[in-house]
């Protein structure tokens, strides 16, 4: 047999992706007034054809590159007035949840791709958009 089997397999990108919207799938429907806010272009595009939500934005702080044409046309800038269902493939979330009045983690999970080949996710409850720009400690709400 074939050692290394997903070097051979063309498809081995789009695996898992399935999984990983069915895995978000059930905060979207608990929260059905909530957006979803992502921070990468690949895993905000499977969402947004995955689950078709209705409003959907970027985590882009100005001044920042723009890498991608989310990040252009749907960009967090303020407080959308509603919740937000936050998907990052960031190790840690800190410096994005940090930046909300209130953050709950609901899920963190891995989805194997194919042998070799993980995805870490996070999944948070966000509401009350501070601001990209840092907050100084006498002023938080």
């Amino acid at each position: 047999g074939l050692e290394s089997v997903e070097r051979l397999d063309p498809y081995v990108r789009a695996r898992g992706w399935t999984e990983f919207v069915n895995r978000v799938a059930p905060f979207l429907e608990a929260h059905p007034n909530a957006s979803v806010l992502g921070d990468d272009r690949e895993s905000l595009a499977h969402l947004i054809y995955g689950l078709r939500p209705y409003h959907y934005l970027r985590w882009a702080p100005p001044g920042s590159r723009i890498p991608d044409h989310y990040a252009l046309t749907v960009p967090l800038r303020e407080d959308p007035g509603k919740p937000l269902i936050y998907v990052t493939t960031r190790r840690t979330a800190a410096p994005v949840v940090e930046r909300f009045r209130s953050a709950t983690q609901l899920d963190e999970f891995v989805i194997q791709a194919a042998p070799g080949t993980t995805r870490h996710f996070e999944v948070w409850h966000l509401e009350g958009f501070r601001s990209y720009v840092d907050i100084p400690q006498g002023n938080q709400e």
